[in-house]
């Protein structure tokens, strides 16, 4: 991946981000692992033409200030130790452990996140996560039944304490517990996944499995009511499809002719895939968004001319 400098940072900022992350053949992180596959394919398939800048890693840099300056005055285990274990089909699974203890049989990971991941308790890719990186532990010998996060919310404010479910502190406790079922699942979970990546690593782009509207973060669908001209129908939009049948009932003498839906926005192809500009989907996506765009626009120069 090459790393820009558009605010002309120091080259610290740079290095720093030009070492984040360099893939290695037959071996995934956890938290790679918790990723689309069709996004873990495409962002190593083209590394080398993928681009970012260093001031999009600001917080990734903190993390790491963050995790270096616990770890120094932490004796209660070893601290930030890399982990790997190789499964049957020949894929390693890797992970950094922040701090373990194998009197408390314990794994511990010092997190920056947001105080509305906290508030909306949205722990499940964590414990996912942190229950990878016990299996690992227990595999290596390391018996680990507990993993406890603690999170740093970097946008706490004093100020919203007041407020319902606002976290009282900027720093909070999350623990997970394990059973040999959680195992078990785990370890049905990442031989599916390691082999369903080594299948794709030998399709096209356009035949990789495409990510689920969760992986995607997609927004709610939205439904309007057409005419038969197939012109969107003023005030006919909403979130509820029940609601937009019954406009076209009550709007049928208006020439109304059938509910379309809109799909929700999926919030990481914009945003959260360095891949994005060479997956199949993202520039249907791209392309689709510009002929809405398009049609709105028509629709909006049609209603202002009627008033």
């Amino acid at each position: 991946m090459k790393i820009t400098n558009k605010l002309n940072l120091p080259s610290a900022f740079v290095n720093m981000a030009e070492s984040n992350y360099k893939p290695t053949p037959n071996q995934y992180s956890a938290t790679t692992l918790l990723k689309p596959t069709r996004q873990i394919i495409l962002e190593r398939r083209y590394n080398d033409n993928l681009e970012a800048d260093a001031s999009e890693m600001i917080w990734a840099l903190f993390g790491k200030a963050v995790h270096y300056i616990l770890e120094q005055h932490d004796s209660s285990g070893w601290a930030e130790k890399k982990i790997k274990f190789t499964l049957d089909n020949g894929i390693t699974i890797s992970g950094i452990v922040d701090l373990y203890s194998e009197l408390e049989q314990r794994v511990v990971d010092y997190k920056t996140c947001t105080t509305y991941k906290v508030e909306k308790e949205e722990f499940g890719e964590w414990k996912k996560q942190l229950g990878i990186y016990a299996w690992v532990l227990e595999k290596l010998g390391f018996p680990c039944r507990k993993a406890t996060i603690y999170a740093i919310m970097r946008d706490w404010t004093p100020g919203k304490t007041r407020f319902k479910n606002y976290p009282q502190l900027p720093v909070a406790e999350v623990t997970f517990e394990y059973t040999a079922s959680d195992f078990a699942d785990i370890e049905y979970y990442l031989y599916q996944k390691t082999n369903e990546l080594i299948h794709a690593e030998t399709l096209a782009d356009e035949d990789l499995p495409m990510c689920s509207d969760e992986e995607l973060w997609r927004s709610p669908s939205t439904y309007h009511v057409i005419n038969y001209k197939g012109k969107r129908m003023n005030r006919s939009k909403t979130n509820n499809i029940t609601e937009a049948e019954q406009f076209l009932i009550d709007n049928r003498h208006r020439g109304a002719w059938k509910v379309v839906e809109k799909k929700g926005t999926p919030k990481k192809c914009f945003s959260y895939c360095n891949a994005n500009q060479f997956c199949p989907y993202y520039r249907e996506l791209m392309l689709g968004n510009r002929k809405d765009n398009e049609e709105e626009g028509e629709e909006e120069s049609e209603i202002k001319s009627r008033r």
